[in-house]
């Protein structure tokens, strides 16, 4: 299996976009980490409703540390 890391900082847009992305690729046998850095627009909450899709995503939010 393949593990893709997404950074994230406060780019929530950027963020959904890059995982319909990767929720649109035809090769299935991969999992989603997405590291959260201390962000305040929303990226939490997004991916917590999110998380309850088929796709294996974890979530790590992590206090702003660059």
């Amino acid at each position: 299996m393949l593990s893709v890391i997404v950074p994230t900082h406060n780019r929530l847009n950027a963020l959904e976009a890059c995982l319909a992305a990767l929720e649109a690729q035809t090769y299935q046998e991969f999992e989603v980490v997405v590291a959260v850095d201390g962000s305040t627009d929303g990226s939490v909450t997004m991916l917590e409703s999110v998380k309850r899709a088929p796709r294996s995503l974890e979530v790590l939010v992590l206090s702003h540390g660059g």
